[in-house]
């Protein structure tokens, strides 16, 4: 969880609070110094075009302000469509938590939300366990492959927004609310830390980029936020 700010540095601000910690003196990343990795594979997927060009173009200003950026495939996101068997861990653990007030309350639940968590109903223990398992051999792999960089750059979800009434119906929603779901996913199974910053030029539809690391290493992520957030704001039209 995390606040919604104007600037990285409100969000700072405001992560220290709710972390109970002093608030940082505001620090940026020289350019030339962060190195940061693109995922080829997985979260760019099923990208529209308008979420591709804008991340293209913010890529390309990160690049020519002398950030270091590679492109590459990241083998561990393969893993993780075997984390979601019988709605993932989070169906259990919210089916274990929530099943007393299903019981005699499952009217006052929002009927999506009832069905997500009622898919953690048929998963075993042992099946839970597994899913465990298997975060861990992730989190193992993403630390490996992170070791060589600063941290991830991605869009943040994959398409914009859609029309409100579209959502009416059920499957779509369903299948929309996993695709967006989807690349934030990728860092929270990661116990990791990430920002969103926008990226698309005033006055057309928001889009956001994604800068993300393992974690506890959120002051490095807000040092490194600050410095492409100017950099993508004199790129912003």
């Amino acid at each position: 969880m995390g606040p919604l700010a104007h600037t990285p540095r409100c969000a700072e601000i405001l992560d220290a609070i709710m972390a109970g910690i002093s608030v940082p003196k505001k620090t940026k990343h020289m350019a030339r110094n962060i190195k940061l990795l693109v995922p080829t594979n997985y979260v760019q997927n099923d990208i529209d075009s308008k979420v591709k060009n804008d991340f293209v173009r913010a890529v390309q200003a990160m690049e020519q302000a002398g950030i270091h950026i590679t492109q590459a495939t990241i083998p561990a996101f393969d893993i993780l469509p075997q984390l979601a068997h019988k709605g993932g861990i989070i169906a259990k653990e919210a089916y274990t938590h929530h099943k007393k007030y299903m019981k005699d309350q499952g009217q006052e639940y929002d009927p999506r939300v009832y069905m997500r968590i009622q898919k953690g109903k048929s998963q075993t223990d042992s099946e839970y366990n597994a899913l465990l398992d298997i975060r861990k051999k992730y989190i193992a792999e993403m630390h490996t492959i992170l070791d060589e960089y600063d941290g991830i750059v991605m869009p943040t979800v994959p398409q914009i927004a859609p029309p409100i009434d579209a959502l009416e119906q059920d499957e779509y929603f369903n299948d929309m609310n996993l695709l967006m779901l989807r690349n934030p996913t990728t860092i929270n199974m990661l116990d990791g830390c990430a920002i969103s910053l926008p990226m698309h030029d005033e006055g057309t539809a928001p889009t956001g980029i994604s800068i993300a690391s393992v974690g506890g290493d959120d002051s490095l992520v807000f040092a490194m936020a600050h410095t492409i957030y100017d950099v993508l704001q004199q790129h912003r039209a």
